[in-house]
């Protein structure tokens, strides 16, 4: 088995929200804590010799923090980032040195990252002269050579705005490798190019890889692109990893609900394709006042009803987005009143009739349409928060209640690891309690 470059374990990185002093002198007066950005929040995996990992998910969901932390151009603010098995946080300046050499970044912006006062020469030779390596003249011309900036000594005295888009990231890599380093994190390495030169480029990381022996984290939003150039993948959601394994596994078949959704997401190129698509609804969650619970619950297709409620998934996801909405203070009364047209607001029973038409189209029965019958009515006479209460005792999933670990599953396979309540320990939760449209081990 290869050893091991880089162990993250439950890695944390929380940003502090900006104040004002007026609110900060009050925060401190009564003595509450400063809210943050749960930017990353948990996260943990491996990176072995030689391995390509690539990190995937929505805008904002932590793959770049990530990113940057591993390199340490971010201070965890828990858990432990372990080099060839020596924690960053108990290296001394000799051994920071030594990783920080072997540690290097290709970020989204090339134009943004380079030092628009340096030269060509030196903007390669700066690494090599912060760590006192030797043979300078003949290692930038080999980078530069690698990157197919050639002749070298033509670009040494350009600067960067003199080069294209494409030649500009060309250079960050040079940039990057001329240390020689162990790995590389490359945060969106193409997202800024044109098409046309994605390829050129993506060969170039290739061949970088296979001819430099180096392990890559790969970020992007893009799964096609980490399909191509991974073996294995992350998906990441609200600063956890919700599944991680084998890059082929994942792609083709995805255990977690969010998983699919961004798979289904990547068109396809034949317009009378048949595809059953996965359609998130809501946003993305509140990274500083984070949820109870799946931080996915509240967009997830699959979530699970208890387990002595058996009702679709649709009616299910019905009553808990109404709940949801209830709890976070969203669902807009004065605009069902105004459709009912009584400025008196006495009328009760119309404002249950188009509640009911705006967000319950699906019937219940039994104890279920009761309990729903009664949140209503609280809902009518102005008690939201009694409704939503009403409608959590009945109603609350597991999801709500319990946050998911991303645990090996041994039915998603030894490889595989998924944080969600579907796949448990002893197997997938049954189909009963997820509707048909739930994510079954056999899919």
């Amino acid at each position: 088995m290869a050893n091991r470059i880089l162990e993250v374990e439950g890695l944390k990185k929380h940003f502090p929200v900006s104040e004002g002093w007026i609110a900060s002198m009050m925060r401190a007066v009564s003595g509450g804590e400063q809210d943050v950005v749960h930017a990353v929040d948990g996260v943990s995996f491996d990176l072995l010799e030689g391995e390509t990992i690539g990190l995937a998910g929505e805008s904002g969901c932590g793959k770049t923090t990530t990113g940057m932390s591993l390199v340490k151009l971010h201070d965890p603010t828990d858990g432990e980032i372990r080099y060839r098995g020596t924690p960053l946080g108990e290296m001394d300046e000799t051994e920071l040195a030594g990783f920080r050499q072997n540690a290097q970044m290709i970020f989204q912006d090339p134009f943004e990252s380079l030092n628009p006062r340096m030269t060509v020469y030196d903007t390669i030779a700066e690494p090599l002269r912060i760590h006192d390596v030797g043979n300078e003249t003949a290692r930038v011309r080999r980078a530069l050579e690698f990157a197919e900036l050639q002749p070298a000594e033509q670009f040494f005295d350009q600067y960067p705005h003199e080069l294209s888009g494409g030649q500009r990231q060309r250079l960050a890599i040079a940039r990057a490798i001329v240390l020689d380093p162990d790995f590389i994190v490359a945060d969106e390495p193409v997202s800024m190019l044109d098409v046309s030169l994605r390829a050129g480029v993506l060969s170039l990381l290739e061949r970088m890889t296979e001819e430099f022996g180096l392990s890559v984290v790969y970020i992007s939003h893009d799964l096609s692109l980490l399909r191509h150039m991974c073996d294995r993948i992350a998906i990441m959601y609200m600063g956890r990893i919700v599944e991680i394994g084998d890059t082929g596994d994942v792609i083709t078949d995805p255990k977690h609900p969010y998983t699919r959704a961004l798979i289904d997401a990547v068109p396809v190129p034949d317009p009378e394709a048949d595809r059953d698509r996965v359609t998130l609804g809501g946003e993305v969650g509140d990274a500083i006042d984070v949820p109870a619970g799946c931080r996915f619950r509240k967009r997830c297709p699959s979530i699970i009803p208890p387990e002595d409620i058996d009702v679709d998934q649709e009616a299910y996801r019905e009553v808990t987005d109404l709940q949801y909405r209830l709890e976070d203070g969203t669902l807009d009364t004065d605009s069902i009143w105004e459709s009912v047209g009584d400025p008196n607001r006495s009328d009760l029973a119309s404002f249950k009739r188009e509640l009911r038409a705006e967000y319950l189209t699906r019937g219940l029965s039994g104890t279920n349409e009761d309990v729903v019958e009664t949140a209503l009515q609280q809902v009518a006479e102005g008690d939201e928060e009694g409704a939503a209460e009403t409608l959590d005792e009945r109603f609350a999933s597991i999801c709500e209640r319990t946050d998911p670990a991303v645990e090996r599953r041994a039915d998603v396979g030894d490889d595989r690891r998924v944080a969600c309540h579907l796949y448990e320990s002893d197997g997938p939760v049954a189909a009963t309690r997820r509707g048909e449209d739930g994510v079954a081990a056999d899919d």
